[in-house]
């Protein structure tokens, strides 16, 4: 009996306490795999260490499911505890198991749960994925140039959009390797130096993008404006590499994410947010003809 009295309690549970429950974990995992964070990247330097392979995607649903067991779990234990102890709700909930409540009804109400729950997951993700990049976005300014001596020196970035000025070391750079949706995806990190840089100087800047645009830039003569958006805790895996081919990266490395723009990032904030309400309500249209039918 106390099975189906927690059963039905589960029914009674408000929908928001369900969004408050799965919404954040959702969110903070798409956040993270998003702009690597030092959980994501903790994981990946495991999967390397003990598998020999990164699979993105599978992490992020890892940690999805990890902060729900510890955010989502306790917080619909607590509303059945409260639940529990109404003494009004305990009566109804053990008369209701006990005369066999009308299931069609309950299973409808359930139904329509259900759909409106996913419906707000499915808008709330883009709508806040989308509300931070367009707002990061907005808040990053125009292009400022940096000479790769002033990082060097321990200068600070002057700004989230830059062009480093300085000389790509191709031969020293390194190279990770990333399970795609349909292949491996090979990300190249190149060192940026000043003219007075020689071997056994800290490293300060490097440009990271997809392996093809930096070799393809090394063939046409070594050229290589290094502009784009700093990436935050972009290194990652790239950083034992370089330990391990004796670069030394001074204590703050400035990660420019080539040919990144903070119009591109607006664009996709702008995008994500528009997609929002048309995704809930597809979400929603969906699940309720789909358990009408089943």
């Amino acid at each position: 009996m106390w099975l189906l009295t927690a059963l039905f309690n589960i029914r009674r549970i408000s929908r928001w306490i369900w969004v408050v429950a799965f919404g954040p974990p959702l969110a903070y995992a798409l956040y993270g795999q998003a702009t690597y964070s030092p959980l994501q990247r903790w994981l990946a330097e495991w999967e390397l260490d003990h598998i020999g392979t990164y699979y993105p995607t599978l992490t992020g649903c890892f940690v999805a499911w990890a902060l729900t067991l510890l955010w989502g779990v306790p917080i619909l234990a607590v509303a059945l505890a409260r639940l529990a102890r109404q003494p009004e709700a305990a009566a109804a909930a053990t008369d209701a198991a006990a005369l066999h409540y009308d299931e069609a009804v309950e299973d409808a109400r359930i139904d329509r749960r259900v759909a409106l729950i996913m419906a707000v997951i499915a808008g709330a993700i883009p709508l806040v994925w989308g509300g931070v990049t367009w707002i990061g976005a907005a808040r990053m300014g125009s292009l400022v140039e940096v000479d790769a001596g002033q990082l060097e020196r321990g200068e600070a970035p002057p700004g989230p959009y830059l062009r480093v000025l300085g000389k790509p070391l191709y031969e020293r750079a390194v190279a990770t390797q990333e399970r795609g949706s349909k292949e491996w995806e090979t990300t190249a990190y190149v060192p940026i130096v000043s003219g007075e840089w020689k071997p056994g100087d800290v490293v300060a800047a490097i440009v990271v993008a997809p392996s093809w645009k930096l070799e393809l830039a090394a063939r046409v003569g070594g050229e290589l404006d290094a502009s784009g958006t700093i990436k935050r805790g972009a290194l990652g895996i790239a950083s034992k590499l370089f330990a391990q081919d004796s670069v030394t990266l001074a204590p703050r490395v400035c990660v420019v994410d080539l040919g990144n723009t903070p119009r591109k990032d607006l664009r996709l904030g702008q995008v994500l947010a528009a997609l929002a309400l048309p995704l809930a309500l597809l979400t929603w249209v969906v699940a309720r003809r789909r358990w009408r039918t089943g």
